[in-house]
């Protein structure tokens, strides 16, 4: 009897044994993939960024006109607005996200190779709003990354993810002008190309995310979304976020710097300037602003400083009040997308929220099209500065509307 009790005893550790091996492998073999996977996003944002600081001068060294600038930053909104909430249901539907995320660098590629050989202006719409296929499969890496987690460290896993958007866009932005000033803007786009290819190799060692089941989306609740009084609202306040800095420091400031005598380096320091604050202020709006200030008066402040901001660049003529304005232009900006959209989905059903974010991205879309569209017509017809008082005013609707508002 004493011998089997011992066999059987074997046995059990055994088994234990092995069970925590397979969990230590398992636990190995996710954090694999989820540094992987990060490295993509990086390489992602970096492949669609790093030509961004010198794209509007390019443009206007090809012969575009302000009007004809304004579409070609506008295409990469558009297409989004288009496609990011088709592509995220259907990816859903077929189930294979490393199919689509490929697919997405495999569009910022063709972008880059675009942006290299096309030597007609207008035709450098069609390459823009190709990186802005790849910027719609943005939601599927966020939810692909997260799903190596467990249900209580979906914040945490989002906030890393989204963390890998800066430290892919920054860097981009920053050496982008440096590259340019090197070597020129076409170098830019070598760059990004090179930077897609290292990304699509890197998914032949990732594997496909398993995502947890859940419950299909019926047209009803989609529906009912539209009724969402804060999820409209706030989708709306981003459109005006968009357009101005889709007008301003994503736009046409660097055609004002490079009237100013800037050169390509300084373009890409511009660029940057206006990223990194909204890695401290998007990462500080709910434990600092919301809960110190308010959400009500931090939106305030946030749109008042992004209107005031294009307002002085109306009488602001040194490079160097330039890249300050770029950088409090910057802290408005991050402190508003973190804000903003945290209010749009506050009350939306825990099911719905990931469409209730797809949404909000969608609309907010607009502003990124029709922000260069707009101050280019205005541009083409008077100047720059009637373009960036016109949009500064725009700007002050929101925080009139922001105003008016009641929020808890």
């Amino acid at each position: 009897m004493y011998f089997f009790m011992e066999k059987y005893d074997t046995m059990i550790l055994s088994r234990k044994k092995n069970e925590r091996e397979k969990e230590m492998q398992d636990n190995k073999q996710s954090t694999k993939q989820r540094i992987l996977l990060y490295l993509a996003i990086c390489l992602m944002w970096f492949s669609i960024y790093v030509y961004v600081p010198t794209l509007s001068t390019y443009c206007e060294k090809m012969g575009a006109s302000y009007m004809l600038i304004g579409t070609v930053l506008s295409s990469y909104g558009f297409v989004q607005m288009l496609c990011r909430l088709p592509i995220g249901i259907l990816s859903d539907i077929t189930k294979k996200r490393k199919l689509f995320m490929l697919l997405g660098l495999g569009f910022a590629l063709a972008s880059g190779a675009g942006f290299l050989v096309v030597k007609s202006p207008e035709l450098l719409i069609f390459c823009r709003a190709l990186s802005g296929f790849c910027a719609s499969t943005w939601a599927i890496y966020m939810i692909s990354f997260s799903s190596s987690f467990s249900e209580k460290e979906q914040a945490k896993a989002l906030g890393i993810a989204s963390s890998g958007m800066f430290v892919g866009q920054v860097p981009a932005t920053f050496l982008g002008g440096v590259i340019a000033q090197i070597w020129g803007e076409r170098a830019t786009f070598i760059v990004a190309i090179i930077t897609a290819v290292l990304g699509m190799l890197l998914f032949t060692k990732i594997s496909e995310p398993v995502i947890r089941e859940i419950q299909p989306l019926k047209l009803r609740s989609f529906l009912g979304l539209l009724k969402n009084k804060n999820l409209v609202f706030y989708s709306l306040m981003a459109v005006f976020l968009q357009i101005a800095l889709y007008t301003g420091a994503s736009g046409f400031i660097p055609n004002i710097l490079r009237d100013l005598g800037a050169n390509n380096f300084i373009l890409g320091l511009a660029t940057s300037f206006s990223t990194l604050p909204a890695i401290f202020s998007s990462a500080l709006s709910g434990s600092f602003f919301k809960e110190k200030l308010g959400a009500k008066v931090s939106l305030l402040i946030a749109f008042f400083l992004m209107a005031a901001t294009l307002v002085a660049m109306v009488f602001i003529e040194q490079i160097w009040l330039i890249l300050g304005i770029l950088l409090l232009s910057g802290l408005a900006k991050g402190l508003l997308q973190s804000l903003l959209n945290a209010l749009a989905v506050m009350d939306v059903q825990p099911q719905l929220r990931s469409t209730g974010a797809a949404f909000f991205q969608s609309v907010y879309g607009i502003g990124m099209t029709l922000g260069p569209i707009i101050a280019g017509a205005l541009a083409d017809a008077y100047n720059m500065n009637v373009s960036f008082m016109v949009v500064g005013g725009i700007t002050m609707l929101a925080f009139v509307c922001i105003l008016c508002k009641q929020i808890d």
